[in-house]
């Protein structure tokens, strides 16, 4: 998966741990710029998203409660309680955006109605909409068996997103508000 020189490749050495690999640098910085090749590998016993799972424990790494908002999760949630932003989007699989509502609302906020696969598309009574379109850490660990495979980092996964029938939806909802409202950017996964 990585493009080493006759060198580099000479002084991999599987006998001994990878971590004294002179080339260590340069394999791990490669692997991190096609992580989603990476991610899509995994032993044949295992399931298609194993190294999402297990290796890199979406769930315990990204929805880690000690983890707190910061500034742009905070002021987010004000605009969303403020009624000026009812319709957001994250392509982040932490819940940081609704834990600021609940500090702003109160630990029982039922502003945001957060919206993963096409199902919780329907039905909503609340003020604020978030789709969070690359799936979400919380409800995966809440819901494994709906989330799970919402959690969207393999590139068999983020190739052709939109056009994938289980996406569709979502998609959708994406174009008309990319069309029909203004745009706020935050962050830096733009």
């Amino acid at each position: 998966m990585v493009a080493l020189n006759v060198v580099q490749r000479a002084s991999v050495d599987y006998t001994v741990p990878v971590a004294t690999w002179p080339s260590v640098a340069e394999i791990k910085q490669q692997l991190v710029n096609s992580y989603g090749t990476l991610l899509d590998q995994f032993p044949a016993s295992e399931a298609v998203d194993y190294l999402v799972w297990e290796a890199v424990q979406v769930v315990a790494r990204y929805a880690d409660p000690a983890i707190m908002p910061g500034p742009k999760h905070l002021s987010l949630a004000a605009l969303i309680m403020e009624g000026v932003a009812s319709n957001t989007n994250s392509a982040n699989w932490d819940d940081l955006n609704e834990r600021a509502m609940r500090i702003l609302d109160g630990p029982n906020s039922a502003v945001p109605h957060v919206r993963v696969p096409p199902d919780d598309v329907q039905n909503n009574v609340r003020r604020a909409c978030l789709y969070k379109f690359h799936g979400c850490a919380a409800l995966a660990g809440q819901s494994e068996s709906v989330y799970r495979d919402r959690i969207v980092a393999r590139e068999t996964q983020i190739h052709g997103w939109a056009d994938k029938p289980e996406n569709r939806v979502v998609a959708g909802k994406l174009l008309d508000l990319a069309i029909s409202k203004r745009t706020l950017m935050l962050g830096l996964s733009t």
